[in-house]
């Protein structure tokens, strides 16, 4: 064996040919693990920037939905009184029509209907 190697030694290119490439995968090696480490360092602080972006956008968008509901129930309030403003009125046409429509007989009865209408519109509401 160490006669190759003596062998090597007196021509000088294959053994620095050889220490050359064991010097160069070497550090081919080492850069690869600190890039991988500084990969690590740089995904994990990225991950960290995503999730906090993340939870900023979701507390917005939780604080938007807040909102819309708020709203919501706002027009649902708007739209139950005017419901039943409807109500009233179609109520109403309809004792008008019947009233219009009464014979004698049936004249007393719509009558007193139209005065209950009239009492119950002209009260407050609980609900209102």
């Amino acid at each position: 064996m160490l006669t190759n190697l003596a062998q090597y030694t007196a021509d000088g290119f294959p053994l620095a040919v050889i220490g050359a490439g064991i010097a160069w995968v070497w550090n081919a090696w080492r850069q690869a693990k600190k890039e991988s480490v500084e990969s690590a360092a740089g995904n994990a602080s990225l991950t960290l920037k995503i999730t906090e972006h993340r939870d900023n956008l979701t507390f917005e968008l939780l604080n938007a939905a807040k909102e819309e509901v708020k709203g919501l129930r706002e027009e649902l309030h708007n739209y139950r009184q005017l419901e039943r403003r409807v109500a009233h009125f179609e109520e109403a046409l309809r004792l008008l029509s019947d009233l219009l429509h009464a014979d004698d007989i049936t004249r007393p009865f719509v009558e007193t209907q139209v005065r209950a209408f009239l009492t119950r519109i002209q009260t407050p509401s609980r609900d209102a």
